[in-house]
């Protein structure tokens, strides 16, 4: 696999929150496209730009990795979710409680309720990236979905097959899976019996997880990956939980999340992604990469050969 383009991408194109950042990271990918003489364009609205390389009426699969990045949180954040937005929203709470018992009756009562819902939208605005700093580094989240999918477009570029195959790279995923939600609203009268593979956070851990609601197409990307002899990884379907990604949007059709988790305990099986959303999501395997996208590619190669 060529990780060439995938180098170039996480190094120069490191954070994708704001606006020009992102505008650079979709030049580059369509740069990259043209170079591989593929189909690509930009598709959505004002707020939301996918990049789409390929055909989606003509393709079988859907390959897609979201491509914005969040703003900057502690290295926990995502591991204990619950307790921080227990944290945010008990604030929230006592400030509803005192303005009504305080100010009830009181002109004040409407200025002090106005204000306690401000107080709770200023951290759940920075949370989803309408405000505050990019995050530094963003190597697993998501620059490792999106170098995956780099390394498919190379790989496939030459191939007789790669008109069935169409790559998405999705915008706000993490202000709530918005970019998916608008393409999947454009082409949902076209999706009827396509495939789609969403890789998130396939760079840092040592379990490969499977995320969704279908549970034989999930069985069957299982087995894929659990076939290739190329290298044997430890393999967990985790239970949903707060975990959520593209693939969330394609209900009406086969699809699979695909992430790499950290389990420590393999007895209790509890899979967490680590230091996403902070300065410290730095790490990449490589071979995890390598691991992924030949897999897939010889799934591809298994299908489409003559």
């Amino acid at each position: 696999m060529n990780f060439e383009a995938g180098e170039y991408f996480l190094e120069n194109h490191p954070k994708r929150m704001k606006k020009e950042d992102k505008e650079n990271a979709r030049k580059f990918i369509l740069e990259n496209a043209s170079k591989c003489q593929l189909k690509a364009e930009v598709q959505g609205d004002k707020k939301t730009s996918n990049v789409v390389v390929g055909d989606v009426q003509c393709a079988e699969y859907l390959i897609t990795a979201h491509y914005d990045t969040p703003p900057s949180m502690t290295r926990n954040f995502v591991r204990h979710q619950l307790i921080f937005s227990f944290a945010i929203f008990l604030p929230f709470l006592i400030a509803v409680v005192l303005v009504t018992y305080f100010l009830r009756g009181s002109v004040w009562f409407y200025v002090g309720f106005i204000g306690s819902y401000i107080f709770l939208f200023l951290p759940i605005s920075y949370i989803l990236g309408y405000l505050g700093n990019s995050n530094p580094s963003n190597v697993n989240d998501n620059s490792s979905g999106c170098i995956a999918l780099l390394m498919l477009i190379d790989k496939i570029k030459n191939c007789v097959f790669k008109d069935k195959v169409v790559f998405v790279f999705f915008d706000n995923e993490e202000k709530g899976l918005i970019g998916s939600r608008l393409f999947y609203n454009k082409y949902k009268n076209v999706l009827f019996g396509k495939k789609l593979i969403n890789l998130d956070c396939v760079g840092n851990g040592n379990a490969l997880c499977f995320m969704g609601k279908n549970e034989k197409f999930k069985d069957e990307m299982f087995n894929v990956f659990q076939n290739n002899k190329t290298q044997l990884l430890p393999n967990l379907k985790p239970k949903n939980g707060l975990l959520m990604s593209d693939e969330r949007n394609f209900i009406t059709i086969d699809n699979v999340g695909i992430m790499v988790m950290f389990v420590d305990n393999w007895t209790k099986a509890k899979a967490y992604i680590k230091d996403i959303h902070s300065k410290y999501d730095i790490y990449l395997n490589e071979d995890f990469l390598v691991y992924i996208t030949e897999t897939i590619f010889k799934m591809f190669e298994s299908k489409y050969s003559i």
